[in-house]
């Protein structure tokens, strides 16, 4: 019966790990990427001036057709900077726009291609219901996932046996005591990782991540309020 359990979970959840493993990998180099794929919108002369902040909300929301709603400061002088713009429509943009001349250097959809690396990473690309029962889609698999690793563990366990453990039994590598042996090490090792990366993504599903998030609210773990003085659109 374990086996089965085994053998349905990792059958349903492969397909989705092997997604959100590459989608989660590509995500870590969210800077490089954009850097590479906007680089022309990004690069801009360095200066010792700076165009008044409003300026560059002025041109942005132009530029974008909308509303300035949200500024992100870049690292350094030779830098844009990236201005969210809210449409009328419910659209969003993301318009690069030079620090020390308020000059637009272009315009993307909100988040560019990262942002749409994130929503296949949640599988909320599609928005509306769609996107809604594939992000819950994504919670069963999680928990599905812990499963895969709680009954890969049982069935590793030696109990009795005293080889094949920590290591494949010394066979012929054509027979198949071997390759069930690599299996069942292979997750061993990378069962944790697996059960690691399952359980702290919950927090960011759509129905344990609303509980979770309300948990914090309620016991004041969460985010912090921000000051009252701070700007309601801009933050470093």
């Amino acid at each position: 019966a374990v086996w089965r359990w085994h053998f349905y979970a990792g059958v349903l959840v492969m397909p989705f790990l092997m997604l959100l493993t590459l989608t989660g990998g590509l995500y870590l180099f969210k800077d490089e990427i954009d850097h590479a794929v906007y680089r022309s919108m990004i690069e801009v002369p360095a200066s010792a001036q700076q165009a008044d902040p409003d300026q560059w909300l002025d041109a942005a929301a132009h530029a974008g057709e909308g509303r300035a709603a949200n500024v992100l400061f870049p690292d350094r002088a030779d830098q844009a900077v990236r201005v969210q713009v809210n449409r009328p429509d419910g659209a969003q943009r993301t318009v690069f726009v030079d620090p020390h001349t308020a000059a637009v250097t272009g315009v993307t959809a909100y988040g560019g291609v990262t942002e749409t690396i994130k929503k296949l990473h949640s599988l909320t690309l599609f928005g509306g219901p769609i996107g809604t029962a594939l992000n819950i889609l994504v919670e069963i698999v999680a928990g599905w996932a812990v499963i895969l690793c709680a009954t890969g563990l049982y069935l590793w366990w030696p109990r009795r046996r005293t080889g094949a453990v920590l290591r494949p039994r010394e066979t012929d590598a054509g027979r198949r005591p071997f390759w069930r042996d690599v299996h069942a090490l292979t997750g061993f090792y990378v069962g944790g990782v697996i059960l690691f990366l399952a359980v702290t993504g919950m927090p960011w599903s759509a129905v344990w991540g609303d509980r979770f998030m309300g948990v914090m609210r309620d016991t004041g773990l969460g985010r912090p309020p921000a000051p009252a003085a701070a700007s309601p659109w801009s933050h470093a």
